[in-house]
């Protein structure tokens, strides 16, 4: 009889997963996430830590997924983390959206002005590397906040600094969300700020 069981577990596991993946290793509730082990997070050539719940990585990027120990469900990050080619401030922008998400606890505010540098919030430079940042750790939630933000700002602005084009395109993959929108946006007449 132990024998039988057994089989008809295997059978309904290769049902419940016929090509043979691992399995997904995300949390399925607040619970889980807020209750996942801690992460420390080092960032730069300064080292500036972040402590951020595993959960919370599991669930917005792939890369994290990827780096889980052995692809299984109970599996763990390793407790710390160390992101030698990044910016702390780009961090703090990923870190404040993965536990509120929104891209910056000011994108909301109403300010005219002709020159987009003087918007609220992070710098243009700022969220192109928050955007390369997703990008490259497969977080398609925050590439989504980026793109709205980034949207809003050029609504409010009606322009965009010229120096951030380079940037994205040699920074990002030619399949890239914000390419493609640059490109949109540019064959809508925009304007090009210096």
């Amino acid at each position: 009889m132990p024998r039988a069981s057994a089989n008809r577990r295997a059978a309904r596991e290769q049902r419940l997963n016929p090509l043979g993946r691992r399995e997904d290793p995300r949390p399925t509730n607040r619970m889980a996430i807020f209750s996942s082990n801690i992460v420390t997070i080092t960032v730069g050539q300064t080292r500036t830590p972040f402590k951020v719940h595993e959960g919370l990585l599991l669930k917005h990027s792939e890369h994290f997924r990827n780096l889980v120990v052995g692809g299984r469900a109970q599996a763990q990050l390793p407790r710390r983390i160390h992101l030698a080619n990044k910016a702390p401030q780009t961090f703090r922008l990923v870190n404040f959206w993965l536990y509120t998400g929104v891209l910056t606890d000011d994108d909301d505010i109403e300010v005219p002005t002709a020159n987009p540098e003087e918007l609220p919030g992070p710098s243009w430079n700022e969220l192109v590397d928050v955007y390369i940042f997703a990008e490259r750790k497969s977080m398609p939630g925050l590439q989504n906040a980026y793109i709205e933000l980034f949207i809003r700002r050029i609504v409010k602005s009606k322009s965009f600094p010229q120096e951030i084009i380079g940037r994205v395109w040699q920074q990002t993959s030619d399949r890239s969300k914000i390419q493609h929108l640059i490109v949109d946006m540019l064959t809508r007449n925009f304007h090009i700020s210096d």
